[in-house]
């Protein structure tokens, strides 16, 4: 059984008209600030995230941990968790696609504006 899986494998599936982002919640929780590095005039930047469920959660055994993942030095900062409403659309995409995998390192953003930042999530929904 494969620990994780790479998304990348999968994102020319991505239809934007059809794969909105997947909202994740929780992000004032955490500090974005140094995450957030927008192109200049653009309200967002592109960035790697791991998926990776949390069933010992003592509020939600469902919930799923978002982290922003730096491929470059490998390390990962929790940013937020998957919204509790998708977190069953998740797991059987993950059963569908994921090759035995429990953990997902996929495509999402950082947006910002002045001290507020939200993540949104690119994944496939078919």
């Amino acid at each position: 059984m494969k620990e994780e899986m790479d998304v990348y494998s999968v994102l020319d599936r991505i239809d934007p008209s059809e794969d909105a982002p997947w909202e994740v919640v929780g992000e004032s929780h955490y500090d974005l600030a140094g995450l957030y590095k927008p192109k200049e005039g653009k309200g967002y930047c592109i960035c790697d995230l791991l998926l990776v469920p949390e069933p010992d959660n003592p509020y939600d055994k469902n919930a799923i941990r978002v982290f922003h993942f730096d491929s470059e030095t490998q390390n990962a900062k929790q940013v937020g968790y998957l919204k509790r409403e998708d977190t069953s659309l998740y797991r059987r995409w993950m059963k569908r696609h994921g090759e035995g995998s429990s953990r997902l390192l996929t495509r999402g953003m950082i947006t910002g504006f002045e001290d507020r930042y939200g993540v949104r999530i690119f994944l496939p929904m078919k």
